[in-house]
């Protein structure tokens, strides 16, 4: 009865449906965190073991930044996501 139960189906039924529409590649090996600062090489390597129509209409990379209080390092990294 709330309103996120829309949006939760809605990502079930993109989730489902792209697995049943996706082009099998084999899985490609894990990037490094050096690699994961890099958008478009986050993005190929995803498309590498997703790639389907439903991502390339509705996903994108969420891009995030951690930076630590004490010494002032910060990580950034991309991470796939699906919605609209």
């Amino acid at each position: 009865g709330q309103q996120q139960d829309a949006a939760e189906l809605l990502l079930l039924l993109l989730d489902l449906m792209s697995e049943d529409v996706r082009i099998k590649h084999p899985t490609p090996p894990p990037l490094t965190d050096e690699q994961m600062k890099d958008p478009h090489l986050v993005w190929n390597q995803h498309l590498k073991f997703n790639d389907s129509f439903v991502w390339h209409l509705f996903g994108g990379l969420l891009h995030s930044t951690v930076t630590c209080k004490d010494c002032g390092r910060s990580s950034c990294k991309y991470d796939p996501y699906i919605s609209i």
